[in-house]
């Protein structure tokens, strides 16, 4: 009975020096009480309401955009491209581009060294030449493929879509608009063909026409040379 009445007094002194349950923040703060109710509300997780939005999967999104664009409520994704470029989708007068939507877009696309050339009328090509270097083979394809669409996008009935000449290779390429026959070269092969020499100051003064010019002629001088010693001799 002793040993009893010992462990209650040990049990409540022991139960006195217990400490308090006691939130991080009330060693920081002046009034624990008004922080533990601004605390209470708080939840870990939203109650949803009806009235909310609802969250699509990826294909139901997609059912929707698609639906959307049909019914005319928002743009189509490849031609909100274009309206944030501040790009016509109407057709030009001179033909599906004109000049300056091309120069446009290539200077959003970060074509390097952008030069046009105008070509004369009688020579009854093209309106104008457009030359532009690519900083890699992806970038000069990536400037052919979306010129490439957005004539699609721009052109009538009776407009045929340019094809992308020298695709599979890695130098140059050749778009043919109609008004525009656009180039876009490495920065290689565009210091060696230099087509601005050529469209801009004339065959004339090109240094490669020059050049196959004069070895042409050297050709025919042996030619004649050649030619004479097969000639008959006379008595």
């Amino acid at each position: 009975m002793f040993s009893n009445i010992i462990r209650r007094q040990i049990f409540r002194g022991f139960s006195r020096t217990l400490p308090q349950f006691r939130q991080f923040h009330d060693d920081f703060t002046n009034n624990p009480d008004e922080l533990r109710k601004k605390l209470a509300p708080l939840k870990k997780f939203q109650v949803f309401q009806d009235s909310e939005q609802i969250i699509l999967d990826v294909e139901e999104e997609r059912q929707l955009r698609e639906q959307q664009e049909l019914s005319g409520e928002i743009q189509p994704l490849k031609q909100q491209r274009i309206i944030d470029m501040d790009i016509s989708l109407e057709r030009g007068l001179t033909g599906v581009f004109e000049i300056e939507e091309i120069v446009k877009i290539l200077r959003k696309e970060n074509g390097i060294d952008i030069c046009v050339c105008k070509v004369p009328s009688e020579l009854k090509y093209v309106d104008y030449i457009g030359v532009v270097t690519g900083r890699s083979h992806r970038h000069m394809i990536g400037m052919a493929e979306y010129i490439r669409r957005i004539f699609k996008l721009k052109r009538h009935k009776g407009d045929v879509l340019p094809r992308i000449e020298g695709a599979n290779g890695r130098d140059w390429m050749a778009i043919d608009l109609g008004n525009i026959a656009l180039h876009i070269f490495s920065h290689a092969a565009r210091l060696n063909y230099d087509l601005e020499s050529l469209w801009a100051l004339g065959s004339q003064y090109d240094e490669a026409c020059n050049q196959k010019e004069d070895e042409n002629l050297g050709s025919l001088d042996k030619y004649s040379i050649y030619l004479e010693d097969l000639k008959p001799k006379t008595d």
